[in-house]
């Protein structure tokens, strides 16, 4: 339900509720040092440990202030009720103005997710403030935005699964039949290795399995497969339904070659792959 408040926003949803004592009324943060900026569609997993005074992690968001519908998501674990009613995140504008607390939509697995919807018609910067009243207690994240526009000089179309946008060369060894494997160490920008595939004009479509460990539903949400193809096809790793294990296909009708991204963005945290093809 979208509610206009007096100032002409629209707040999509919002949850006013208390986390182990802590007053609904969420109160502007005092200081925000350097919040790391967020992109469209890019995870950004931590882990924060909880204070009974609050920890908190910030980020921002440009907002364009056209009026386009915004959706923050964390997902987290563990998602007991204890952790639940402790754990989440607020969004301000750059003005201080609170425009809400996150609202939990999903558990499942032992995976909680929280959501907020915005839109408004103002362009300034968000800042998303997480946090965690749980003292000494370790919850792990993952924190994304869907929404927002491209970047200058981006373009993309959707069909099915795969995405059309412009990306950047990367010079890496050609390889026709992949074998990689390794240990990828996450960084909240993101880290990455990198492999190229040759796919053979009028041969088979190259089916890509990536399986890493270890896993757990926020690890698999900020580690994954990006493969690059020619004429600027994305196509993203889809997960098969089985712990740390995703695939993609890369269609023989369209040959040439492929650069695969394994990607991690959970800064600090080492996960062990293996990319194989067939």
């Amino acid at each position: 339900m979208i509610k206009h408040t007096r100032n002409g926003r629209k707040l999509i949803t919002l949850l006013v509720t208390c986390a182990l004592g802590v007053s609904a009324a969420a109160a502007a943060p005092v200081a925000a040092a350097s919040p790391q900026q967020l992109l469209d569609s890019a995870a950004v997993a931590a882990a924060l440990v909880g204070s009974n005074a609050g920890a908190f992690d910030y980020y921002s968001v440009n907002y364009p202030g056209d009026q386009s519908v915004v959706t923050i998501e964390m997902h987290y674990a563990p998602a007991d009720p204890v952790t639940t009613s402790a754990v989440g995140f607020n969004v301000y504008t750059d003005s201080g103005y609170s425009i809400g607390r996150a609202e939990p939509v999903a558990e499942t697995g032992g995976e909680g997710i929280y959501q907020l919807q915005y839109a408004d018609d103002t362009e300034q910067a968000w800042l998303i403030q997480v946090y965690n009243y749980l003292p000494d207690v370790a919850v792990n994240y993952a924190l994304s935005v869907d929404g927002l526009p491209l970047a200058a000089g981006e373009t993309a179309t959707t069909t099915g699964s795969a995405v059309v946008e412009t990306v950047p060369a990367v010079e890496t060894a050609v390889a026709t039949n992949v074998a990689l494997g390794g240990y990828l160490t996450g960084n909240g920008g993101g880290a990455y290795a990198w492999q190229e595939v040759n796919v053979v004009e009028g041969g088979q479509d190259v089916e890509l399995t990536l399986t890493w460990n270890p896993d757990n539903p926020v690890i698999s949400s900020a580690f994954g497969m990006i493969i690059y193809g020619p004429d600027g096809m994305v196509i993203q790793g889809s997960g098969t339904g089985q712990p740390g294990e995703s695939t993609a296909t890369l269609p023989c009708d369209n040959p040439g070659q492929y650069t695969v991204q394994i990607y991690n963005y959970i800064e600090g945290f080492t996960v062990g792959y293996e990319l194989l093809s067939q």
